[in-house]
């Protein structure tokens, strides 16, 4: 009986200390409820929202970004399209020097044209004297042997095609720009000797008289040109300006 009476307070010596922390957590978890319940009952409700107010001064402008690269990459090659229709050939530009055709001319070729001035790169074959060292290349090509259409002196020269015709190479002994004369080809005509009396009926009648009395008669000869006359012979021709290629 003793031995049990001494077991019993043993243990009720053991369990105060848990009866109180127990205790100390209620009152704490007590106490955290009522803060939490007077927090909840002192918050009102939310109210409207207030109106927007003035807009504030405009902040200082920023400082300038570093400038981006100027042109981006080259995008990939597009397909190639179809060829067109071929259009119509325009209208030749102004003689710069080349042919009709597009082909350049070369120096020393010689060519006409219904203009008097403005060709460039071309020299007008009117005798007019042009500087020898500006065209040095156009001078070493020209013969100046007989002088009558390119001459020269120290330095100047000129080429003078006025009223003249061009004839080709090749069928004749001459050289290129030598001067051919006019002429005459050999040809036939008919000659009649008249030798008529003056006085005579047969003069007036115009009657001829034997070879074998012209002693006694007037002698007349029929004679001159039939057609035109001219101071020159020529063909049907066109006048143009030659020029020659200096450049």
């Amino acid at each position: 009986m003793g031995s049990c009476q001494s077991y019993t307070q043993g243990t009720e010596v053991r369990i105060w200390p848990l009866y109180i922390i127990c205790g100390v957590l209620l009152l704490l978890l007590f106490v955290t409820f009522t803060i939490a319940i007077n927090n909840k009952a002192e918050k009102g409700e939310k109210g409207e929202p207030g109106q927007l107010g003035p807009q504030g001064p405009q902040g200082p402008q920023g400082q300038q970004g570093p400038q981006g690269p100027s042109q981006g990459p080259q995008g990939p090659q597009g397909i190639q399209g179809e060829q067109g229709i071929t259009g119509n050939q325009g209208i030749p530009g102004p003689d710069d020097g080349n042919g009709t055709d597009g082909t350049k001319r070369v120096i020393g070729e010689i060519f006409t044209s219904v203009l008097s001035t403005g060709i460039p790169k071309a020299l007008l074959c009117n005798g007019s004297f042009y500087d020898i060292d500006t065209y040095q290349e156009l001078a070493s090509l020209l013969d100046f042997g007989d002088g009558e259409i390119t001459t020269k002196n120290e330095t100047m020269f000129s080429i003078n095609l006025t009223d003249k015709f061009i004839r080709g190479m090749g069928g004749i002994d001459r050289t290129v720009l030598s001067l051919q004369p006019d002429d005459i080809k050999d040809h036939r005509h008919k000659y009649i000797d008249r030798y008529v009396d003056s006085n005579s009926t047969k003069a007036l009648a115009g009657i001829n008289w034997p070879m074998d009395n012209q002693d006694k008669y007037d002698h007349k000869e029929t004679s001159g040109v039939i057609g035109g006359a001219s101071h020159e012979t020529r063909p049907v021709n066109v006048a143009l300006y030659y020029w020659v290629q200096a450049e």
